[in-house]
């Protein structure tokens, strides 16, 4: 599934969960003030973003480069910022940056449709480490009542963008159960069932609430079959979750925690499941949750390099289906910060395959000249550092 199209609001990482040392903190600037920020100027951005016609209209170039610039200035402020100062919060938000600069250079240069579509898939980057916090917020909710919506599927995505999950979860369901008198597309309803998976794992990490709700979801006979299918399949694995003990990542060392975290990985019988689209949801948001809580338990973990890795493919597993594609950037973080580690070598391997796909089609295979520059700096980087074989 790609990413759909949403209005965006990409605001406040608001609980402060940082594992910071205090003389580390004084480097930064509170969170809370930059990303409140932030939310205004999404705020004020928020009409034209759900109207093209208003995005596009040259009489309001002048306001829309006013406000676009703020929100790179404050995006750019967030760097300094300790809760996105932290791992894994800061890859989130340097992809949000370079975001935001290319939707500056964009609009100027005159594409409008495309920076506004820019925009609107913005969410995902910002999901992607508002969901790693598992706490909620409804201060959206007084912001919502001025707002005219184009869909009822948009409302839904602005709470969840903004940490309101237990408003987005009531409209996703409430979405779900009017599918297709309401007219959802089959994207938006696959959506709002991995919303729901999501909430359960990342927000929740309820496991038995998970194997209820999605039970009800697999005998939904007005959803398409795939799509029960994926839900069977995500209940059992909510189930077996359920039935396991609750472990305590803080006390568990190195060799316990890469143990842990590959029998997580081994495919089990839900995995299987063929009659499912995406099968292993559960297992990669459940993974992907533990590793950001372990890198926040364990800042100085001589396991960054493969945790890296193993971010990166439950990532590109997901295939974007819930947030903004991090798998590159976890795999160039993996080469550059630790080139003498044997699994650079891996990351190294899994990147050129990544990014010569990217520039593979149907005609044949075109990389650019800086790509191909970038991937052999990186090779002879981590060739460098390797021991040499005898």
């Amino acid at each position: 599934m790609t990413k759909v199209s949403l209005v965006l609001i990409f605001t406040v990482c608001l609980g402060s969960v940082s594992t910071l040392k205090a003389e580390d903190k004084n480097k930064f600037q509170p969170t809370k003030p930059i990303m409140n920020d932030i939310g205004e100027t999404v705020y004020r951005l928020l009409p034209y973003v759900v109207n093209e016609g208003r995005f596009v209209d040259p009489k309001n170039d002048p306001e829309l480069r006013v406000l676009l610039k703020k929100l790179s200035e404050n995006v750019e402020k967030a760097k300094h910022a300790v809760q996105v100062g932290v791992e894994p919060f800061v890859y989130s938000r340097d992809v949000l940056r370079g975001h935001v600069r290319e939707v500056n250079r964009v609009f100027t240069h005159g594409n409008k449709s495309y920076a506004r579509w820019m925009l609107q898939s913005m969410f995902n980057i910002c999901s992607s480490c508002h969901t790693q916090l598992g706490t909620e917020s409804s201060w959206a909710r007084a912001l919502e009542p001025n707002t005219k919506w184009a869909s009822d599927f948009d409302q839904a995505e602005f709470f969840f963008a903004t940490r309101d999950y237990s408003k987005a979860f009531e409209l996703y369901d409430k979405m779900i159960r009017g599918y297709p008198g309401n007219k959802l597309t089959t994207l938006q309803l696959e959506t709002a069932f991995e919303r729901q998976a999501a909430y359960f794992v990342k927000v929740k990490r309820t496991p038995q609430n998970g194997v209820d709700y999605m039970a009800k979801l697999q005998t939904a006979s007005q959803v398409p079959e795939f799509l029960q299918n994926n839900a069977k399949a995500w209940a059992g694995l909510f189930r077996d979750w359920s039935k396991e003990k609750p472990v305590d990542l803080r006390a568990m060392n190195e060799a316990q925690f890469r143990k842990y975290v590959e029998e997580q990985l081994a495919p089990g019988l839900w995995d299987k499941l063929i009659d499912a689209s995406e099968p292993r949801v559960i297992t990669y948001l459940k993974v992907s949750t533990v590793l950001g809580d372990y890198l926040q338990t364990h800042p100085n973990t001589k396991l960054k390099a493969q945790i890296f890795l193993w971010l990166a493919r439950c990532d590109r597993a997901l295939n974007n289906n819930f947030f903004y594609s991090l798998a590159d950037i976890y795999l160039r973080e993996c080469i550059m910060r630790f080139s003498d580690s044997p699994v650079a070598v891996k990351c190294y391997e899994e990147y050129e395959t990544s990014t010569m796909a990217a520039y593979s089609g149907s005609a044949g295979s075109f990389v650019p000249d800086e790509v191909n520059r970038e991937l052999k700096r990186l090779k002879a980087l981590v060739d460098k550092k390797q021991p040499k074989k005898e």
